[in-house]
């Protein structure tokens, strides 16, 4: 089939499946994902390897992780000091949980790794729109939820960055992964360097020029960090994303955010579903029993992560497990990031085709959960003895204050002044 007519039944059937899967309910994502597979390795339709595929697909990963660098703002993020600390709360307790239950039943410590990265993944979209339902976003503990799954999104591409490297260490060389995880961060400071310092400043010129010349700039600084990115050996994404954290200090962001969304949704439709024309032609009973008790497991220790760090930081514990079921659905990026294992060799065909599962069945979770949060949380909270309960909330507050103390802000005080500096120099 010709490249254009190609894409034109791509487009089609994608969104023909987007639209109907919508109205049940389900991620527009998980629409494109299908029609992916039924055009590709069902009906044959489509090359997965199509040059013109690769490329628009590539083109809306990159224009994604952008978006999600125009959103998340550096002003945001330095009042973001409690999500951080619950977000560090859910990796110690997702990764000890994911090693400690997968690899006595046969997963490779890679592959542990991998599913625990999937889990470290909220939709913030499935998010919004819960909440949405409820009434709107409304009290403080509503911003926090969305807060913590914007932050996520950067998990998701640090994640992307560091798995290639992983692929190529040698049994996970300790010494190897922290030359890696350096250079990651000389790279990182020095594009954001470049983007405090000229990306901003450019910006701030080109933007009486008009809308085209807006557009245009902001395209060409997403592409230009992505090959930056590889030049220091980071992910092309990862280079999208402080391309568009760069920028997100405008004004005028609100404004242009609106007209590059469209371009954006036209590669990204492709994208997601170039993830499945890769899959292959049959789907086994094995690989949906994988994708359930994926779903099952992930979405309990999501659950259990969230709940215990938002209890730790002073929440009561109906509204800390509350918290944790609109964090209980996974982001369509944990299909990104098993695409990039398998590609890799992290990983089996039989995972990244649960992560797909994975996606759809936590959405559905989620929103159960969510709905019947009222009759749910205090059931579990009465599990709870009181003696124990109020132990822990001892325990907790010494946490809380060990985590606030002026010496600790001195240190992240410093901590900032040094990147600045080393940002300058370099």
């Amino acid at each position: 089939m010709e490249a254009f007519t190609a894409l034109t039944v791509l487009l089609l059937i994608a969104g023909g499946l987007a639209y109907s899967l919508r109205r049940l309910g389900f991620s527009t994502i998980v629409g494109y994902i299908v029609a992916g597979a039924i055009i590709g390795p069902v009906l044959k339709l489509v090359d997965p390897h199509s040059e013109l595929i690769l490329f628009l697909s590539e083109m809306g990963l990159i224009l994604i992780t952008f978006e999600i660098g125009m959103t998340i703002k550096l002003e945001f993020l330095k009042k973001m000091t409690q999500p951080f600390i619950i977000i560090l709360i859910e990796m110690i307790i997702v990764l000890s949980l994911t090693y400690i239950l997968t690899t006595p039943i046969g997963f490779t410590a890679g592959e542990s790794l991998i599913i625990a990265v999937m889990a470290l993944n909220t939709s913030t979209v499935i998010s919004f729109k819960l909440l949405e339902e409820k009434g709107g976003i409304k009290g403080e503990v509503d911003k926090f939820i969305l807060g913590v799954a914007s932050l996520q999104d950067v998990v998701a591409l640090a994640s992307l960055t560091i798995i290639p490297s992983l692929a190529l260490a040698e049994a996970f060389n300790f010494i190897k992964l922290f030359d890696l995880l350096f250079s990651i961060a000389v790279g990182s400071t020095v594009l954001i360097g470049l983007g405090l310092f000229i990306v901003s400043r450019a910006f701030s010129i080109v933007e009486t020029s008009g809308e085209e010349a807006i557009l245009s700039f902001l395209l060409s600084m997403a592409l230009s960090f992505t090959w930056l990115a590889t030049v220091f050996g980071l992910s092309p994404v990862f280079g999208a994303f402080l391309a568009g954290l760069a920028v997100s200090a405008s004004p005028r962001m609100d404004e242009v955010r609106p007209k590059l969304k469209w371009i954006r949704e036209f590669f990204s439709i492709i994208f997601f579903t170039s993830i499945g024309l890769t899959m292959p032609p049959v789907i086994s009973y094995q690989v949906l029993t994988l994708g359930i008790v994926l779903t099952l497991f992930i979405v309990f220790v999501k659950f259990l992560g969230f709940s215990i760090g938002s209890w730790i930081l002073g929440l009561p514990l109906e509204a800390a497990y509350t918290i944790g079921f609109y964090m209980t659905s996974v982001s369509e990026f944990a299909v990104v990031i098993a695409n990039e294992a398998l590609k890799n060799g992290i990983i089996s065909d039989d995972i990244y085709l649960s992560s797909i599962f994975v996606v759809a069945l936590s959405s559905i979770a989620s929103t159960i959960l969510v709905k019947q949060s009222k009759n749910i949380t205090p059931k579990l909270a009465s599990l709870i003895p009181e003696d124990t309960k109020k132990l822990a909330e001892k325990a907790f507050s010494l946490i809380r204050q060990s985590l606030t103390a002026p010496g600790l802000e001195n240190i992240r005080i410093a901590f900032v002044s040094l990147v600045k500096n080393l940002a300058f120099l370099l």
